[in-house]
């Protein structure tokens, strides 16, 4: 991500750095070593429990991400709730609209939500849910493909290969553990960032008090 920030303002090898990036390189050297504190609860199943699997994703200008995470509901009405896999990606250097990043990451995280579900064959899921904050992506998703322009169409097709659009929803952006990995975390922020390692906190809440927003489909408009 640093790279790709300093290449955007045309700065080459031989170039000094800006003092800015100065700054964030030796904030992230000097954190560095407090990676040795992460603690990751190798065991996520409860006895007696029903699992769901809960997706998010999310995008920036540098970068967009997906974050999957298993809730187990557990006999006596408590639940806990765990990240099992996160995987992000550079921006593609051509520049795109904040819609179509954000569904590049919707697709990213239907891949790493196949990926997940094929591995974990052990346990059985009985929903998954996949999240995003953009209304735009999501009403994409949820819109055939005949009517969408060929770069939206074609990642839309994926989706929906892989993913169901009823299980899509909307996240606010404040409570998407994705934004996290989009837009990036100091090593001192991620030891203790609660959000990231075990979801915001409205999943282990009634259902009735998750975010809800309706999604129609779209007409292609893109000027949003």
């Amino acid at each position: 991500k640093l790279m790709k920030y300093l290449w955007s303002l045309g700065v080459g090898w031989d170039d000094p750095l800006p003092q800015d990036a100065m700054d964030a390189w030796k904030c992230y050297h000097n954190e560095l070593p407090l990676i040795g504190q992460v603690r990751v609860r190798r065991q996520v199943t409860c006895t007696g429990s029903t699992y769901e699997l809960h997706g998010f994703c999310d995008s920036s200008e540098i970068a967009y991400a997906a974050a999957v995470y298993i809730l187990a509901r557990r006999p006596d009405g408590t639940m806990h709730c765990q990240l099992l896999m996160g995987k992000s990606k550079v921006a593609l250097e051509k520049k795109l609209s904040i819609p179509r990043l954000e569904l590049c990451g919707a697709l990213l995280l239907a891949r790493v939500i196949t990926y997940v579900r094929t591995n974990l064959t052990t346990l059985q899921i009985s929903r998954t849910t996949a999240w995003s904050d953009s209304t735009v992506a999501l009403a994409w998703i949820k819109t055939p493909t005949s009517k969408l322009k060929t770069f939206v169409a074609n990642r839309v097709a994926q989706i929906q290969h892989m993913t169901s659009p009823d299980t899509w929803r909307h996240v606010p952006t404040a409570h998407n553990p994705a934004d996290c990995a989009s837009r990036g975390l100091t090593p001192g922020e991620l030891v203790n960032h609660t959000m990231w390692w075990t979801g915001p906190d409205y999943l282990k809440k009634p259902e009735e008090l998750w975010p809800k927003i309706d999604i129609i489909a779209s007409d292609e408009n893109e000027k949003k």
